[in-house]
């Protein structure tokens, strides 16, 4: 048997990050942020701003947010000089203006709050009459099919190796299904365009992402915490993974659109052919007043064709693509 090539842990989250922005980026021009003549953008959960850069580069007036004080520092230090303004705030406790923002915006933010609904309600009310609120987090499977992947890191993180010295790093990921979160915004008076929870993270530009690379960014605090040791904590949590077949994690992209006249009596919600769940409506056509949510060009600068729509199943794939992080050498 071969081994393959030993991926750092480090390297292995800078390549999932990049990845991550350019999959946020997908959501935002498959939204058709890109056919729309600027306007006012909030990006809620900015990280270090590559997405807030890219939007004020695509004459968008930004509002980035972000929790953590360091992200917003590296936020305004790459978007010095364009219409970027960066602000610390909490996501727990959000407040923005109703009806500001022609687009909002948030990407894997919604995964590190354990109640996330006061969150997607405000990012609702501040989207102006035909504006966009574009989501993408991980873990939006349904309720019913459960939360495996955090049921078993939580039982690595309690082994006796490491329960002391993790007591102080909490798991950073919840589960917000979909259909959930679709109706939430129903309520507030948004309608549904796109709801899926099937997308893969991936980097058009880069190399391949490493399979392990998205179980291994979840672990990125536990591994700074335990320093020397955390390549032995990281191929612990992946062979527990393995060993319990857990499935991958997957990303859900939710696009929604307010109306310009708020509807007096809400539409009953429908589904469409391949989905049973009553709560998420897919329109088949572009919502009055807003760009096509499709587009044939996502990225103007290389064209690439638009993801397919594959419908989600559930459960999903029993294969499962983990391999400990430093493979034994067969005996």
């Amino acid at each position: 048997m071969t081994q393959r090539a030993r991926v750092p842990i480090a390297e292995l989250c800078r390549l999932y990050d990049e990845a991550l922005f350019e999959t946020a980026l997908d959501a935002l021009m498959q939204a058709g942020t890109h056919l729309r003549e600027g306007g006012r953008l909030a990006d809620i959960g900015c990280g270090s701003g590559e997405v807030a850069l890219a939007m004020a580069e695509g004459e968008f007036t930004v509002t980035a947010i972000d929790a953590s004080p360091a992200m917003v520092r590296a936020t305004e230090e790459l978007c010095s000089g364009t219409a970027v303004t960066a602000e610390v705030r909490d996501p727990r406790t959000l407040d923005l203006p109703e009806g500001r923002f022609e687009v909002v915006h948030s990407s894997w933010m919604l995964d590190s709050l354990a109640d996330a609904r006061d969150a997607v309600r405000t990012m609702a009310r501040a989207t102006s009459p035909g504006g966009l609120l574009v989501l993408q987090w991980s873990h939006g499977q349904p309720r019913s099919a459960g939360f495996a992947l955090r049921d078993v890191l939580e039982s690595v993180t309690r082994r006796t190796a490491w329960r002391e010295r993790l007591a102080e790093v909490p798991l950073a990921v919840h589960h917000h299904p979909l259909d959930e979160v679709c109706a939430l915004l129903q309520d507030e008076g948004l309608e549904i365009v796109v709801a899926r929870d099937d997308v893969q993270v991936s980097s058009e530009e880069g190399p391949d992402l490493p399979a392990e690379a998205p179980y291994v960014a979840l672990l990125a605090a536990h591994a700074r915490a335990l320093g020397d040791d955390a390549d032995r904590f990281t191929d612990e949590a992946l062979e527990a993974l393995t060993a319990a077949n857990t499935p991958p994690p997957q990303t859900t992209r939710l696009t929604a659109h307010r109306p310009h006249t708020p509807q007096v009596l809400k539409s009953p919600r429908t589904t469409s052919p391949h989905n049973t769940n009553p709560h998420i409506t897919t329109s088949p056509t572009t919502p009055p007043g807003t760009a096509n949510p499709h587009p044939t060009n996502l990225h103007p600068t290389s064209p690439h064709p638009p993801q397919t729509q594959i419908p989600a199943t559930h459960p999903q794939s029993t294969q499962n693509p983990l391999t400990p992080l430093h493979p034994q050498t067969p005996t």
